[in-house]
């Protein structure tokens, strides 16, 4: 009766495996967006609690303490290189892994799509830079003309 119990139980759970496997990654990034949430939520209430501390005790607190943390920009050199590594990675991954067929067709495929996107913003980057540096040294010139007379 309990090998029949531990054989069913052995279906039931082989039977589950494909639909876990599929919901597995969903689940991981949800969790992931929830850690960084509630970290975000967790280090604003502390500030706050600081803050509130601070005016019940009558202490100044510097102005940048008050100011919200400014994001950095990201450089179109950033995406560039990322786009880049990504393609590079994904088209490693497709030579080493040996599967034949439609599947390594596929991830070559969209790992040199990554790489052409990664190629064409390195070169709109490099294009933008140039046409930057001509543009600052022609107001250079122009600033110096304007000075002498």
């Amino acid at each position: 009766m309990l090998m029949y119990i531990l054989f069913v139980l052995e279906d039931v759970l082989d039977s589950f495996l494909p639909i876990i496997a599929v919901i597995a990654p969903f689940v991981c990034a949800i969790l992931i967006v929830l850690f960084f949430v509630q970290n975000k939520f967790k280090t604003e209430k502390e500030k706050c609690d600081v803050i509130k501390e601070a005016v019940k005790n009558n202490y100044k607190l510097p102005t940048e303490f008050y100011e919200t943390s400014k994001k950095r920009k990201k450089s179109p050199l950033d995406s560039a290189v990322t786009m880049l590594i990504l393609g590079l990675a994904l088209l490693i991954s497709s030579l080493i892994n040996g599967v034949n067929g439609h599947f390594q067709i596929i991830m070559t495929t969209v790992a040199l799509v990554f790489l052409l996107i990664g190629i064409s913003r390195l070169i709109i980057h490099s294009a933008y830079k140039k046409e930057k540096e001509k543009n600052r040294l022609n107001d250079k010139v122009e600033d110096t003309s304007s000075d002498d007379e």
